[in-house]
């Protein structure tokens, strides 16, 4: 099977992690630490290619050809690219300055025109989007780590041996 292919698209799920989980550890190894460790990540990413080339150009080969490459990249461009966009400030900033919105807030201002933490209704709504997006797109990644020893499987029974 792929398998340098398959440890290169981990390297970049295990990166991508990491920089989710920053704060996590900024507590643990102090701020930053997270960039610190993303660049040993690099440095594994960048040396599966480097100790056997050919052997990863038919592996990368073999795997953008299958079903599984098809879901990873969907979950990977959701995350990287989809996500960030629906964090962007300004675009919650128009959806909450629709009339349903502003309505809705208008009793719970405090004197300073802002709503208290607690009822943050806008911040909470973003948060929760934001975070069901990320999920969704992670879920994507993980079916695409969990079809081929899926679809293997099917292909033990003697009938099933042409979807394999």
């Amino acid at each position: 099977g792929p398998v340098r292919a398959l440890a290169m698209c981990a390297l970049v799920v295990l990166a991508m992690c990491v920089r989710e989980l920053d704060g996590f550890f900024d507590k643990l190894l102090g701020h930053g630490s997270w960039a610190l460790i993303d660049l040993l990540v690099l440095a594994a990413f960048l040396a599966v290619p480097a100790l056997r080339p050919e052997r990863t150009v038919r592996d990368l080969a073999d795997f953008s050809s299958s079903q599984e490459c098809a879901l990873l990249a969907a979950g990977i461009a959701f995350a990287v690219v989809f996500s960030q966009l629906i964090g962007y400030k300004v675009v919650w900033t128009e959806v909450f300055d629709l009339p349903i919105w502003q309505n809705a807030a208008a009793p719970h201002l405090q004197p300073d025109g802002h709503l208290p933490g607690e009822i943050d209704i806008p911040r909470h709504v973003k948060n929760t989007v934001e975070e069901s997006f990320e999920l969704a797109s992670y879920l994507l990644v993980l079916a695409s780590a969990l079809l081929p020893p899926l679809v293997a499987r099917r292909g033990d029974h003697p009938a099933d041996r042409q979807i394999v």
